[in-house]
């Protein structure tokens, strides 16, 4: 398994005084890329998180981009899509 960390989640861009947001890209088995966005467990009570997962179909070889969006530590509050990406994400593309 390969595991790159690009983004290391001491790594923040902050938005304010109070509010950072790591963002994490990590490439898992050299198929799978994920880009994370939480708040980080800042708020005690809440925790909402934002994922691009990029998925390989290993029987037609295309990729899809798979957003994520859950609210309150609750994927029924959120919301999961898939599309097929006409590229390889793992070429430089531009």
């Amino acid at each position: 398994m390969t595991i790159v960390s690009i983004w290391a989640s001491n790594q923040r861009k902050g938005l304010d005084d109070t509010l950072s947001i790591p963002l994490v890209l990590v490439w898992l088995l050299d198929v799978t890329g994920i880009l994370k966005m939480s708040d980080g467990g800042i708020f005690e009570k809440n925790y909402d998180e934002l994922d691009f997962e990029f998925w390989k179909n290993f029987r037609d070889k295309n990729w899809r981009l798979q957003p994520n969006v859950d609210g309150n530590r609750s994927s029924s509050m959120g919301r999961e899509e898939r599309y097929g990406l006409w590229f390889d994400p793992s070429e430089n593309f531009h």
